[in-house]
């Protein structure tokens, strides 16, 4: 139990980048999806090489990636220090997602517009206000599941740290 208390830091670090993983699998399979369910009466097709759709879709399949990596690693300290490299190339392939409607012009809209009212991400106010009720209701969400999932997460450990010591003995 000393053992598990003296690398409680590394390991609760790993577990929240594990659950935000998790957790941002299923965000992204629900605006894959909705995005392909609106994307259908308003483009025609289910789904466009569009480059945000691909870099979004990159996101996704790396997040993926990351997770089976960290299911595989179990103990070994390689394979968990090789996933979180992955979570980082992650990580910086969001800002790409975010310009790549304005770097590669493609179908989908430019988010960041400066006019004379500031940046308005090309919507009305009212529909401004309206993402941003929904962003920050989103942050919430994935702040709720994070702390559910790493709690749960932390209990698996210590269950598995108790039945190692019944084991040992």
């Amino acid at each position: 139990l000393l053992l598990l208390k003296a690398r409680v830091p590394d390991a609760a670090w790993d577990r929240v980048a594990e659950a935000s993983a998790e957790i941002g699998v299923v965000f992204c399979v629900i605006a894959l999806l909705m995005g392909m369910i609106w994307a259908k009466p308003i483009w025609g097709v289910w789904w466009t090489w569009d480059p945000r759709l691909t870099s979004y879709l990159i996101l996704f399949l790396i997040y993926v990636a990351y997770i089976m990596l960290r299911a595989s690693a179990r103990d070994d300290q390689r394979v968990a220090r090789f996933s979180a490299v992955f979570g980082i190339v992650g990580a910086l392939n969001v800002p790409i997602v975010i310009m790549s409607a304005r770097v590669w012009r493609g179908i989908s809209p430019v988010l960041f517009q400066e006019t004379t009212q500031g940046f308005t991400f090309g919507l009305t106010p009212e529909m401004v206000q309206t993402v941003l009720v929904c962003i920050v209701g989103f942050i919430l969400l994935f702040f709720y599941l994070l702390a559910v999932r790493t709690r749960l997460e932390a209990l698996r450990d210590e269950l598995l740290a108790i039945r190692r010591m019944k084991s040992a003995r």
